[in-house]
């Protein structure tokens, strides 16, 4: 057997062992033409072919078969932003403004085959059993406040759904710190295997003991992220882009502060003492010192009487200066505002719905509002497939037999609803439209209004009615009330040409 060179043997333990292809199989036919853009089932591979684009220093190649994708950086600036979270009032409260605008309440649909009545039972289940999931939290709806936080604070959604001992149910949900999270590449280069690394391993069985992680089962363990551009799993905080400016804001602030202690907001006095002559005998280490406790004396009296109002001392001996820090202040709020607006652009917001008013608009506080909720979206796709899960397992545990749910978050506002059942109004009409011209049929306006099949063959209403005809017992009244109105204007003719009587 040839001996593999060094390369070799170093692709093999990053990459693991090469693939081995099947030969290309013969064309049955060798007159078929292929189409172009139409893939060839012939030609198609039985596996991967690219090769996973992990740069060197983010594996740790420990072995073949644990192939440790790391992330230290954002381990650390998730644990940064979630001190933050707690004490910076910018970055709290775009968290707050986010959870309390996304999390609007949800609802769970079941699909059209499922009987209603079985689905109001299946809803009931829910309601009942999700009280208890999350200890500490209001229900579910206090637990999804923290998946709405997770997500913004560690980049992705981290929950494990742990059955009960009988499996017939969930007893609990957890949330697990996205940046406790490391993905192992599997052999075959296809397959990313979630890890638990555990601080204190000597607590926990099953670890691999050499890098303190734990296997989660995906079958209960969920990882969700909301962003990201390579394939590694890993979702990286939204707010790492204001770390570096919130630092800043933090030395300006730490600034102001000494300079509102130390001089006041308005300026700083300045204080000149005539300078006493050395005594006799006074040695120079003696005269500085005597001079030192005479500014001393001097300044401590001064910064007595500035705060009772009132500055005094010897004519011809003391001069005072006043300097104002007017201009100085004007241009430190500009610097300050300006690294204000640094922070609201990393934390994806705009500093208006902090109620900072940097020449905004109306009209432009509206179309950030409405921007902001459509963003609310992503993450509520992303809370909304966690609970989809969730509920199927439950279901699934306790013996329902359904084939998909879903679960729709209500309307963040009532402006938001507004425009939302305005524009359905709209839709409603121009499908109906398709399908009073004979354009589309009812499968068809079903689908285009987002449904999976119609309720009814046909519509409640003819189409003759829906394009503006009448009702037979319309058409029967609208006759009868002619009838009457041609009865009324003969009787009037009549009585119009026959003649007066005379005497």
């Amino acid at each position: 057997m040839a001996k593999k060179s060094l390369g070799g043997r170093f692709i093999e333990l990053m990459f693991g062992p090469p693939v081995k292809y099947p030969s290309k199989p013969e064309v049955v036919n060798k007159n078929l033409v292929p189409v172009p853009g139409k893939p060839d089932p012939v030609n198609l591979p039985t596996t991967r072919r690219s090769s996973p684009n992990l740069p060197i220093d983010t594996v740790n190649f420990q072995s073949p078969e644990y192939r440790i994708v790391n992330r230290d950086y954002l381990r650390e600036a998730v644990q940064i932003i979630r001190t933050l979270s707690k004490i910076n009032p910018d970055l709290g409260q775009a968290i707050h403004n986010i959870v309390t605008l996304g999390n609007t309440g949800h609802k769970v649909i079941f699909d059209r085959s499922v009987d209603p009545e079985l689905a109001d039972k299946m809803r009931r289940y829910l309601e009942f059993q999700k009280i208890d999931w999350a200890y500490g939290c209001a229900g579910v709806d206090g637990l999804v406040n923290k998946m709405f936080a997770q997500i913004l604070i560690g980049g992705a959604l981290s929950c494990e759904w742990v059955p009960t001992k009988k499996l017939d149910g969930i007893e609990t949900v957890l949330l697990v710190n996205p940046d406790d999270i490391d993905f192992v590449l599997e052999p075959g280069n296809m397959k990313y295997t979630p890890y638990q690394r555990i601080r204190w391993g000597f607590l926990t069985e099953g670890l691999l003991q050499q890098f303190n992680l734990l296997k989660l089962n995906t079958n209960t363990y969920r990882y969700y992220a909301l962003n990201g551009d390579t394939e590694i799993p890993y979702g990286f905080p939204p707010y790492l882009a204001a770390l570096e400016n919130i630092g800043v804001q933090k030395l300006m602030n730490k600034n102001i502060t000494h300079v509102t202690k130390q001089l006041g907001l308005l300026g700083f006095l300045a204080a000149s003492v005539q300078l006493p002559d050395q005594l006799d005998g006074e040695s120079d280490a003696d005269y500085e010192g005597r001079l030192t406790q005479i500014l001393v004396k001097t300044k401590n009296q001064l910064l007595s009487g500035m705060e009772d109002g009132v500055v005094v001392g010897y004519k011809d001996q003391h001069e005072f200066d006043f300097y104002s820090l007017g201009k100085a202040v004007d241009q430190g709020i500009k610097l300050y505002e300006n690294n204000e607006l640094q922070i609201a652009s990393g934390l994806k917001t705009d500093a208006a719905l902090w109620g900072r008013a940097y020449a905004t608009s109306e009209t432009q506080i509206s179309i950030v509002f409405m921007k902001m909720l459509s963003e609310l979206r992503n993450i509520q796709n992303i809370v909304a497939t966690n609970l989809q899960y969730g509920y199927m397992l439950a279901l699934t545990l306790a013996g329902f037999k359904i084939d998909y749910l879903k679960v729709q978050f209500n309307r963040s506002t009532l402006q938001d609803d507004l425009k939302y059942q305005q524009a359905e109004e709209i839709k409603v009409r121009n499908v109906m439209q398709k399908g009073i011209m004979g354009v589309i049929n009812q499968e068809q306006i079903a689908d285009e209004l987002g449904y999976a099949a119609p309720a009814y063959d046909e519509p409640m209403v003819p189409w003759e009615i829906l394009a503006g005809g009448s009702t037979p017992t319309d058409n029967a009244e609208a006759d009868q009330n002619r009838g009457k109105q041609k009865k009324a204007s003969d009787k009037k003719t009549r009585q119009k040409n026959k003649p007066m009587p005379t005497k």
